[in-house]
Formats: C-alpha cells, sequence, structure tokens
C-alpha cells in the first residue's frame, strides 16, 4: 500500500488525468515534439522510472522547451514532481533546478527559493543530491542580491565536499558553476576565473547548453585576461568549450588569448586592432585596453627570458625595453620589479649597470613551440655531456699513472 501510494498512477484516475492533461498541453506547444512527449507519457504508464527520467531530461534540453517562458516550471510542477520518489535524485534536483530557474524569471527569486526548500526534508537522505538542492539555493539566494547568505551556503557546500569521498562529479559541477557566478557578481575576476575553471573540469561540454558555450567562454577567457593574478593561458586552450567558442561571435576573443598565451605583442596589436569593434563593444575590455598591454608586456618579459639558455638569461634594461615596448627604463625597472612581486620570475635586478639577471621563470602549460625549445636544450646538454665524457676516457690512463 504504501508503495502503491507513492504512484501517481497508482493513487487514483483523478491524479491520471492531472499527469496526462499537462503533457496534452505541452504537446499543444511543442508540437514538433510530440513524439518526445508521448514517450513520456508511455513511460510513465509502464512505471519505468529510470527512462522516464531520462526522457524528461532530453525534452527540457530542448531549444524551443528551454527558451519558453515557464513550460519547464509547468512540467515541473504538474507532472515531474509527483514521481519525486521514483527518479534519480541528482537528475531530479537538476530538474527541479530548471523549473525554479524559470519560477525565479516570472515570480522572483524568492517564492522560487521558498518552492526549492520545500524539497529539502525530502532530499536530504542522499548526500549528492542534498549538495545539488543547497547550491540552488546559494544560486536563487544570489538571483534575489542575498550575496552574503548565497555566501555561506556555498562555504558550507564547499567544506561538505572537501571531505567528501566518492561524490558525484555533477555535485561539484553545480557547486563550481554557483561559485563563479557569485565571484561575477562581486567583480572578482581572480576567484571568477579559476572558480569557473573548476566548473570546467566537472563539466563535459555536452553539460552546457550549446547556445550558452560561446558566452562562457568569452567570460572565462575575458576574466583570465583581466586578472592581475593570472598569467598561465595554456591551460585554458584546452578546454573544449573554449576551443568550441572558435565559431562564436565571440570567439574573436581567442586571438588576444594566443597572443597573451605566446607572449608576443605583435599578435596583441594585431588583435586588438583587428578586432577594435567588438572591444569596444565589450564592458568587460573596453576600459581595460591599458591594463591588458601592461600585463602583456610581463608576459613578453617571461617570454624572452624563457627562450634563452639559462647562462644568457643576462638582459639588458635596452633588449627588455625594445622587446617589451617599454617607454624608457624607467618602464623597464617597474615591469621587472612587478614581475618580480608577483612571483613571475626571479633575479637580480642592477639599475646601475642597467641589467635584470634572471635564475627563475613561474613554470607555464608548455606549448609545442616551447616543448621544441627545451628538446634542442637537452641535445645541447646531451651533446656537451658526451663531449666531456670523451675527455675523460682520454684522461683516464694519465689518472691511473699518476
Amino acid at each position: 500500500l504504501k508503495w502503491c501510494r507513492a504512484d501517481p498512477f497508482c493513487a487514483s484516475s483523478g491524479s491520471m488525468a492531472s499527469e496526462t492533461t499537462e503533457l496534452q498541453s505541452q504537446r499543444g506547444k511543442h508540437g514538433d515534439l510530440s513524439e518526445l512527449i508521448d514517450r513520456m507519457e508511455t513511460l510513465a504508464e509502464s512505471k519505468l522510472y529510470a527512462q522516464l527520467t531520462d526522457c524528461i531530461v532530453e525534452y527540457v534540453n530542448q531549444p524551443s522547451v528551454s527558451a519558453s517562458q515557464d513550460d519547464i516550471y509547468k512540467l515541473f510542477d504538474n507532472f515531474v514532481k509527483k514521481f519525486a520518489n521514483m527518479m534519480n535524485p541528482t537528475k531530479f534536483v537538476h530538474l527541479l533546478s530548471r523549473a525554479t530557474l524559470q519560477m525565479a524569471k516570472m515570480q522572483g527569486a524568492e517564492p522560487a527559493l521558498e518552492y526549492a526548500t520545500g524539497f529539502t526534508e525530502q532530499l536530504k537522505s542522499n548526500a549528492p543530491a542534498s549538495i545539488l538542492l543547497r547550491s540552488l539555493r546559494a544560486a536563487l539566494l544570489l538571483e534575489a542580491g542575498k550575496l552574503q547568505e548565497s555566501r555561506d551556503v556555498l562555504d558550507s557546500v564547499e567544506k561538505e565536499l572537501d571531505t567528501a569521498y566518492g561524490m558525484d562529479s555533477v555535485a561539484y559541477s553545480r557547486y563550481y558553476e554557483v561559485d563563479r557566478l557569485y565571484y561575477k557578481k562581486t567583480s572578482d575576476m581572480t576567484k571568477f576565473c579559476r572558480s569557473s575553471l573548476m566548473y570546467l573540469k566537472y563539466t563535459p561540454i555536452a553539460e552546457i547548453p550549446e547556445s550558452e558555450r560561446g558566452t562562457t567562454a568569452f567570460e572565462i577567457v575575458a576574466a583570465a585576461l583581466l586578472s592581475e593574478e593570472e598569467y598561465n593561458f595554456g591551460e585554458l586552450l584546452d578546454y573544449e568549450v573554449v576551443k568550441a567558442s572558435a565559431g562564436s561571435p565571440q570567439g574573436w576573443i581567442l586571438d588576444l588569448l594566443n597572443a597573451f598565451n605566446e607572449g608576443r605583442l605583435d599578435l596583441f596589436d594585431e588583435a586588438i586592432t583587428k578586432h577594435a569593434a567588438a572591444i569596444q563593444g565589450s564592458k568587460e575590455l573596453v576600459s581595460s585596453v591599458d591594463s591588458l598591454r601592461r600585463k602583456m608586456a610581463l608576459l613578453a618579459l617571461m617570454e624572452l627570458a624563457f627562450q634563452k639558455p639559462q647562462n644568457e638569461r643576462n638582459l639588458s634594461f635596452g633588449e627588455i625595453q625594445i622587446h617589451c615596448r617599454l617607454a624608457d627604463h624607467t618602464e623597464v625597472e617597474r615591469a621587472v620589479m612587478r614581475a618580480m612581486s608577483l612571483g613571475l620570475m626571479r633575479g637580480k635586478m642592477d639599475q646601475v649597470d642597467g641589467t635584470f639577471s634572471v635564475n627563475w621563470i613561474r613554470p607555464r602549460v608548455l606549448d609545442k613551440g616551447r616543448l621544441e625549445i627545451l628538446k634542442s636544450r637537452i641535445d645541447q646538454w646531451a651533446s656537451g655531456a658526451q663531449v666531456l665524457l670523451s675527455k675523460l676516457e682520454e684522461m683516464t690512463p694519465e689518472l691511473l699513472v699518476s
């Protein structure tokens, strides 16, 4: 009897009619998806709840349904929530998230927050689902402008994830998705960038709606370029969502990203000129071209030192000024001091002789070109070691005699 009461298609004919009515309503709005809706109805009547859940997820991911004003919310409220006890809990919370985010746009974040909170008791026994629900609460609190409350919820989720063992990756994905939105809201580009990279680590590109991939990649790349602490761009270039953005309207920013990764001011200037109109239309970048150029000069300095063998890294101010396109030696001194203060390079600056002796450069992701440089150096070292070995072998008889 207990099982029967939990099953909406076992409770009463009126309950069945309620679900059927909602599916008919959905069919009227999305006639091109009738096959999916028919399958949902058949799976629900057959009590094949695992397949039903996947079918519903597929349906709400359809562009026309995702773009609708309230179709996901109505489907959830009138159909999906009746199957809460039979569905995979994490997928159920995923559907709840999609529904409440639509609800927040229609009715405001507060009613949506209250609606989502109503499922807390039902989901508390499942750790991943509970974390997903709390992350959803943090997102809705953020939407409501309650930043501190949102941060408190996120901090509690982070502590639980730090000590969790074998937690579903979707829990990490959702946490970092909301965490990055928090830092976007507070305009902390460095933390937004780092949290976004963690989000990408746990989120397959298939889980990011195709319509959002270009914008997501643009926001992350722009944050990395603007961050005062981010100087390693090779990892960012390897993410699928960034690669996929090449053909999107926001794909132009990849030219800037490549320039930063290469540490080449010529590529930077070329990108700035080529995409001047797009930069003017970007609220993130339009007022930051000068700061981007200063950051670019530091990357050029790092690249200049990297390209030289370790015993030739005594750079003159004149060489740095020309390579990094700085106005004078005063600007060179500032760039060198900035690079050392950020931990990008270590060395000794001699202001009298006008030199900077580099003895360490912060490691970065190596692309094919930089790997070729390292290979060449290893080959030179091996050749030198072979010459030394030959000389030692020639000297061995003399050493034995003496």
